[in-house]
């Protein structure tokens, strides 16, 4: 079938059924959803859809009133991060948060292509060329109980974005593994995040991350202390670790 046969298929096919928003169509809401305008979403949600407000940390990518010259906020001066550095696409809000949760908790899988894409656009705050995608890894408990890792998805659709990219990175999901059931890191706040998460990871091979530049993937920033801690462990293998999630906690 020819470029232009399968394009006259789709416009033909959009016609009779017009796309949906799928953010919409998860929240059971459809304002608008067959107008379809940015990134698949309808305006309505994309307008909803917050950017992290400026400025942020050089380092951790947290939105912080900074004095003029100071570029790290005062958690990374203190403790700087094991990564070198982090960021998200957006604010932990609206319909995108809406649209994660059903991601994650009502099985709903179809949304990581959107999801995806929307993840991409942090990619330009980091600008590197990796050698792995690493996503974050659940343990076989949770996986079994979830079915599916969500940020896996959401790596493979980022992965598929890198396609045609001369130095395309590879994706390795097995050598980073969650030895420990732990709690859900939704349960707890602060200091305790770290202590649950503390040697909960560990790496299979330590010689395939060495002198490799890792993206690690994750769905939501909160307190960062599960992608510090497996940063952690990426870096005592000799990697340097660059952190990308979709949607950030903004703490008020």
């Amino acid at each position: 079938m020819t470029v232009n046969a399968k394009k006259l298929i789709s416009a033909f096919t959009s016609l009779i059924f017009p796309p949906l928003c799928p953010l919409c169509k998860e929240t059971e809401s459809t304002p608008n959803a067959n107008l379809i305008v940015k990134n698949g979403l309808c305006c309505e949600c994309w307008e909803k859809i917050t950017p992290l407000p400026a400025p942020i940390c050089a380092r951790c990518g947290t939105p912080f009133s900074g004095t003029i010259g100071i570029k790290r906020c005062g958690a990374c001066l203190k403790d700087c991060p094991p990564y070198t550095l982090a960021r998200s696409a957006f604010t932990y809000d609206g319909p995108l948060r809406s649209a994660i949760h059903h991601f994650k908790y009502n099985n709903r899988t179809s949304l990581a292509p959107t999801l995806g894409r929307l993840a991409v656009k942090a990619l330009c705050g980091i600008n590197q060329n990796y050698d792995k995608i690493i996503p974050i890894p659940l343990h076989k408990n949770r996986l079994k109980s979830r079915g599916f890792n969500q940020s896996l998805l959401l790596a493979r659709e980022i992965l598929r974005q890198q396609e045609g990219h001369p130095q395309s990175p590879e994706l390795d999901y097995r050598n980073l593994i969650r030895q420990k059931d732990t709690r859900s890191q939704i349960e707890l706040k602060g200091k305790a995040r770290e202590i649950n998460v503390k040697g909960a990871f560990f790496v299979i091979d330590k010689t395939a991350f060495k002198d490799k530049k890792i993206l690690l993937i994750d769905d939501v920033y909160t307190t960062g202390a599960t992608i510090k801690e497996c940063s952690r462990m990426l870096t005592a293998c000799g990697a340097e670790v660059f952190a990308l999630t979709l949607a950030r906690v903004i703490r008020v």
